[in-house]
């Protein structure tokens, strides 16, 4: 059985607007706890409280994510807002890695988010998707998903949530948190 919650908010503050998208996941998921959730916020938000609010809230096993210079879902819009995806699956598994230095290393990058995936010579399942945040102007994020592809054999499908650097962002801003760790780690 796999649930899927997709949420939106227009509070600025960031403790309100995560405790309320973590509120929404909850009364969508019913009594299920999420695997994952991944949001995409505005630079409005204070990210850690924002975070930390959604992970009090709903208690995801994974929260990832990424700055947003528009949030949207098939019934909200805005751009001083922000927005998740909520997952829970008994028969979907849920990782969550990071890869840094692009513009250094992509084989070590590539290399690093090999580790967090799912081997794919045990063939346990019949599809494989890896969702990537990366910076859309670094320049390398072709070059990785060949890299990807290559060390898994083709058998992965890459979907890259680009974040581009503007005179707004001045520099993407990722996120990422997975239990048990309690740390909340902004890149």
């Amino acid at each position: 059985m796999t649930k899927s919650a997709i949420v939106f908010t227009q509070q600025n503050e960031g403790s309100a607007a995560g405790k309320e998208l973590g509120e929404k996941i909850i009364e969508k998921l019913i009594d299920k706890t999420p695997n994952v959730v991944i949001v995409f916020a505005s630079s409005v938000y204070d990210y850690t409280a924002l975070l930390h609010s959604i992970k009090e809230t709903c208690t995801p096993g994974i929260l990832v994510g990424s700055s947003s210079a528009g949030e949207f879902t098939s019934d909200d819009f805005g751009t001083d807002s922000a927005c998740a995806i909520a997952l829970y699956s008994t028969e979907l598994q849920f990782r969550a890695g990071i890869g840094e230095t692009i513009t250094t290393s992509r084989d070590k990058v590539a290399n690093e988010l090999l580790n967090v995936l799912s081997p794919v010579q045990e063939y346990q399942y019949q599809y494989y998707s890896a969702m990537l945040f990366a910076d859309a102007l670094s320049g390398f994020t072709d070059e990785l998903i060949e890299l990807l592809t290559e060390k898994t054999m083709g058998k992965y499908q890459f979907l890259v949530a680009a974040r581009a650097t503007t005179q707004i962002f001045r520099r993407p801003m990722f996120f990422m948190t997975r239990l048990p760790t309690p740390m909340l780690q902004l890149y």
